[in-house]
């Protein structure tokens, strides 16, 4: 089957370590497995990881899409696994959160049972292509072993967190200072969000782009917006010193 080089963004596999032996195989760092979705029959599949390491460990997995044995790979997400404390066994752990970044929207890829030392899944639809190449990129822990299931359809009103108009269970907050005149959202993926700013103003926001007095004025209530990373929230404000204060959510 042909394949592409892994780009320097992601690790390169030496020659010894481009092998797989099947599902749950043990994954150290720059190693991968492949799936053949064709084997399942099923688009949609559940991944749990075991780890070999401490609490908080970030384990970092790079997940590549190929439509058939004559397609290319290409990038489709990255997954961060970060080992939690409930064992497995003696020695292993399972994941406690799982973090998806770096996304092809084409592909629906939502964590489930989040924090708290809970047994995290990642829900994956492969949207039709057949391989799916996943990568151990960059490991705190000794190893990581995935554990597969397949499934017919998504859990009922998991599909519903994806929108906008539904409801969300995780999310946040940020609270930005105007300085210079300006001010940026950290880097933070989400779904929608409320801006409200505070002091002098008046505050002028922009999408994208930095902000400057002519361009959209923030009333002084929160303002729901729909956007997918809060560093595209650029503010102005004639006042240095007026906070922004946004409630995200995902």
């Amino acid at each position: 089957m042909p394949t592409e080089a892994i780009t320097t963004a992601h690790a390169v596999l030496a020659v010894g370590e481009r092998t797989y032996s099947g599902i749950g195989d043990v994954l150290s760092s720059g190693e991968y497995i492949l799936l053949d979705m064709d084997q399942w029959n099923f688009d949609i599949m559940e991944l749990a990881g075991v780890i070999d390491g401490s609490d908080n460990d970030a384990n970092i997995l790079e997940f590549y899409a190929a439509r058939s044995a004559n397609d290319s790979f290409h990038h489709i997400a990255q997954a961060t696994f970060t080992c939690g404390t409930q064992p497995q066994n003696s020695s292993l752990y399972y994941a406690d959160t799982v973090a998806v970044s770096v996304k092809d929207r084409a592909f629906q890829m939502v964590p489930v049972q989040n924090g708290n030392n809970q047994r995290a899944r990642l829900m994956m639809d492969a949207a039709g292509y057949r391989y799916i190449l996943i990568v151990a990129s960059t490991l705190a822990s000794t190893s990581i072993k995935l554990h597969f299931a397949t499934r017919r359809d998504w859990p009922d009103g998991l599909i519903q967190s994806w929108s906008l108009d539904g409801n969300s269970s995780a999310g946040g907050t940020q609270k930005l200072t105007i300085a210079s005149n300006v001010a940026v959202g950290t880097a933070q993926e989400c779904k929608s969000c409320l801006v409200k700013w505070s002091g002098t103003g008046p505050v002028t926001m922009n999408i994208g782009a930095t902000a400057d007095a002519d361009d959209y004025p923030l009333d002084s209530t929160a303002t729901p917006v729909a956007i997918e990373n809060l560093d595209q929230l650029n503010f102005y404000s004639g006042t240095d010193g007026d906070i922004v204060n946004i409630l995200w959510r995902n």
